[in-house]
């Protein structure tokens, strides 16, 4: 189990830095502000409900070991279905932050970004990832 986490891990950590490189070639589209929250702070919360007690349950019978992987199980599926994807710890160890923006077109989108403070009415050059998602690439 040590070694899926570790590589887990390690390719999370290889295709983000594909993606940077990847992204720097795509163009990017510039994003008029009107309001900014971070929304980074909902991933701390998440963490602190769902994961951190799951990970002092010692998994010695196959009962807890089941029970375990169905939990993980679920959490993959909601994390995805919920379009939380974008919110990788792996992205905080290397700076990013995700913010959400609502644009002068009234539309909310969520930028992932090192900015720590997007101020209202600024304009932000980004790449599209998904619907509503954008990546802010250092220039």
């Amino acid at each position: 189990m040590t070694i899926v986490c570790y590589s887990l891990a390690g390719i999370s950590i290889a295709l983000l830095a594909l993606l940077s490189s990847q992204t720097r070639k795509v163009d990017r589209v510039t994003i008029s502000t009107k309001v900014a929250r971070r929304k980074d702070v909902e991933m701390l919360t998440y963490i602190a409900t769902f994961l951190v007690p799951f990970l002092t349950v010692a998994a010695d019978s196959w009962r807890k070991q089941v029970a375990l992987g169905i939990f993980v199980a679920l959490i993959a599926l909601f994390y995805t279905q919920g379009e939380m994807y974008f919110w990788n710890p792996i992205l905080g160890i290397f700076g990013y932050r995700t913010i959400e923006i609502e644009l002068v077109t009234e539309e909310v989108v969520t930028l992932i970004t090192k900015s720590r403070y997007i101020k209202p009415g600024a304009t932000v050059k980004a790449v599209p990832l998904a619907s509503q998602v954008y990546w802010e690439i250092a220039p």
